[in-house]
């Protein structure tokens, strides 16, 4: 079974026609020293072994698991299994699709069972997720995301981490719940939305290490970081608040949370002054991007919104600045407008930073919405 996974995976697709299925029991029974009757009985019945789900929804011919929890499973065993021996390419493995997280805590909890000393494996497992995201190529954001998702998983099932180094993932959102990292080093490591609330960082080292908009509660968080700057963290959560890009607040829950570096708030001033009827409704236009890739420009939902006379100006100028394309979909009723985003919001927000590396566009629309007098 977790073969069929594993090739379901290769394959990109959740089901595989019968002679697919036979092939992977051929490859199988082969290995097994199996007499050629015993091994024509296994392939001849591979295809209705519990389960398999034969036809139905995915079509005559093919068979799928009978649930995704199923390939969830057995494909999680497939990948612990490749990572624990060092067999295979890791990278090529990485880079299929989007994994599940479901799969990266089975992976985690397979090297953790049975009597696996995982703390003792652990840099040896992140070196070689870390050495699978090191190549550039077309596929390469996919695997450190996927490699950063299983390292987060692994960290989840140690909690006590020490001295690990990880370097070249994207920990792509998820949570890294009541973990503990000590005198650990990160290099170019992205962390994208995720939850830190009850996670520590203690006396570790951060070199081109990049957040964006991390959850974090002061009274618990630590991130004594020693190598990050304000403009390395592209807006902040604290839990119960909305996300905030404010350098400055920035900069003060940076120090709530024990990051040790010396306050710089006059560097981090933004390019000029951006009226907060602007900024406002720019920040609640990229929450309602986190959801939806195009937005519809409704009035009657969101009127708050795109009823607010100051947003003609915003809309304005995040078109002529190419930060979004307006789009006339075919829909039921009345023509409605939809302004499809070219860039991530934290990219856009990271604009208020004058010190932030960022698009020329983004910096323009910037300055463009600071010489707008508002209402």
């Amino acid at each position: 079974m977790c073969e069929l996974a594993e090739e379901m995976w290769n394959q990109d697709t959740r089901t595989l026609d019968y002679r697919s299925v036979r092939e992977v029991a051929e490859y199988v029974v082969m290995d097994e020293g199996l007499s050629e009757a015993a091994q024509q009985t296994i392939i001849e019945r591979m295809p209705t072994l519990a389960f398999l789900s034969r036809d139905g929804d995915t079509g005559p011919g093919t068979g799928t698991f009978e649930h995704e929890m199923f390939f969830f499973y057995f494909l999680g065993k497939a990948i612990a299994k490749q990572l624990a021996s060092a067999e295979g390419d890791m990278r090529i493995t990485l880079s299929r699709s989007a994994l599940p997280e479901d799969v990266a805590i089975r992976v985690a909890r397979e090297l953790s069972t049975e009597g696996s000393d995982l703390q003792g494996r652990l840099q040896e497992l992140l070196a070689r997720l870390v050495e699978a995201g090191r190549t550039e190529w077309r596929r390469t954001m996919q695997v450190r995301e996927n490699a950063g998702l299983l390292i987060m998983a692994l960290f989840r099932a140690c909690r006590e981490v020490e001295g690990c180094v990880v370097d070249s993932v994207v920990f792509p959102g998820s949570n890294l719940a009541e973990v503990h990292l000590t005198r650990c080093a990160f290099r170019d490591v992205t962390v994208r939305r995720t939850d830190l609330r009850s996670t520590k960082f203690m006396n570790c080292t951060a070199e081109k290490m990049i957040f964006y908009e991390p959850l974090v509660y002061p009274d618990v968080t630590r991130l004594e970081l020693k190598g990050i700057e304000v403009d390395q963290v592209i807006g902040i959560r604290v839990a119960g608040e909305e996300t905030n890009y404010d350098p400055s607040v920035v900069e003060r829950v940076l120090q709530n949370c024990g990051t040790p570096f010396v306050s710089t708030s006059s560097r981090f001033a933004p390019d000029a002054d951006v009226a907060p009827v602007y900024k406002n409704l720019v920040e609640r236009l990229m929450r309602l991007y986190r959801r939806a890739n195009p937005v519809f420009v409704d009035k009657d939902q969101l009127p708050n919104l795109f009823r607010n006379p100051a947003w003609q100006t915003v809309q304005r100028l995040l078109v002529e600045h190419k930060l979004v394309e307006e789009e006339t979909p075919q829909t039921r009723g009345s023509e409605r407008v939809a302004l499809r985003r070219r860039f991530l919001p934290e990219e856009l927000m990271s604009g208020l930073n004058a010190n932030a590396d960022v698009d020329s566009r983004i910096r323009a629309f910037w300055r463009a919405l600071a010489s707008e007098v508002s209402n």
